[in-house]
């Protein structure tokens, strides 16, 4: 099997799409499995920034919006954001966690309705909220 060189490219595509690709789709050579993939990836790339903005423009509440742009794309931490926001410390890491549960949970709809698979861990998460809005 195809594994090793394509390592990263499995590990972000998911496993159940690799197989699939490899497994129901007839390629002449490794360079057509890998620009597939290659094509994948970029999709599901392009479905998660979509799902990201739009989670955050519409589906947060102010608050969460707010503590989590700053957190993320500010870079503050929590006791400036509790300061700035007059909110308790633990208020802000309410709406973070809540804000961030959210996200979660509307990024692993949409991608099973995509037909990607939906798991991801908190490092991805964050990586993708990090990256959609500066």
């Amino acid at each position: 099997m195809y594994v090793s060189s394509n390592e990263n490219k499995i590990k972000y595509l998911g496993i159940d799409e690799y197989f699939f690709l490899t497994e129901n789709l007839e390629f002449a050579d490794k360079s057509e499995v890998q620009s597939a993939m290659g094509f994948i990836i970029i999709n599901k790339k392009r479905c998660l920034k979509k799902t990201v903005r739009s989670i955050i423009e519409n589906e947060l509440d102010e608050t969460e919006r707010a503590v989590i742009k700053l957190f993320y794309y500010k870079g503050f931490d929590t006791l400036s954001i509790s300061k700035m926001c007059s909110l308790s410390r633990s208020s802000v890491y309410r709406n973070l966690k809540s804000g961030m549960k959210k996200i979660e949970n509307s990024i692993k709809y949409v991608l099973e309705y995509e037909g990607f698979s939906s798991k991801m861990s908190s490092e991805e998460l964050i990586e993708y909220v990090k990256g959609v809005v500066s």
